[in-house]
């Protein structure tokens, strides 16, 4: 019979290895946008998922496999782009916001976790921490004004952005309650 521990390790490698596909598939649902190199994608979703229902170590190693199998070389990045290279490109401050949303969300947000408490986490949180990395990153790459920035890597973005923080969260809600995370 398997003892607590090891089922537990069980369902925890099995989650990291689901959430490292989810956001591998997310990459792939990606839109372009004429005016900026970010593509819009399903990613934040995955992430936004990631910070509400995983432990902090469980979240930041999905994160950081996920930009391991990018990074080695499998197309598993927004339109299907691997390598170190794109992982330190014009979109590196987003890979750097994602995995500090994840590590922070994941530390504050408690046991007890509601939809409206889900969503100012990610809205309030996640999405601020991302914009912040991704914007001055993007800004500091293209030598790109303060307000060139804004127009460019955060304006285009926010209104999806907050359908996605809204949908992330009523899944995880819903995740919450079957599987008691």
């Amino acid at each position: 019979m398997i003892n607590i521990e090891k089922r537990n390790k069980v369902r925890d490698i099995t989650a990291i290895g689901l959430m490292v596909a989810l956001l591998c598939i997310s990459s792939y649902i990606a839109f372009p946008i004429p005016f900026t190199p970010i593509m819009i994608t399903s990613q934040t979703i995955i992430i936004n998922l990631i910070a509400l229902i995983m432990s902090t170590k469980n979240g930041m190693l999905s994160i950081i496999v996920f930009y391991l199998i990018g990074a080695i070389g499998l197309p598993v990045f927004s339109g299907g782009k691997s390598g170190i290279g794109t992982l330190v490109g014009p979109s590196g401050g987003y890979f750097l916001g994602f995995l500090l949303a994840v590590l922070i969300i994941t530390l504050i947000r408690g046991k007890a976790l509601d939809l409206k408490k889900s969503i100012m986490l990610t809205v309030l949180v996640g999405m601020v921490i991302i914009y912040i990395c991704g914007a001055t990153w993007m800004g500091y790459y293209n030598g790109l004004s303060f307000v060139e920035n804004v127009k460019v890597s955060i304006i285009p973005f926010i209104l999806g952005d907050l359908i996605k923080c809204v949908l992330a969260s009523f899944i995880a809600i819903r995740i919450n309650k079957i599987y008691g995370c």
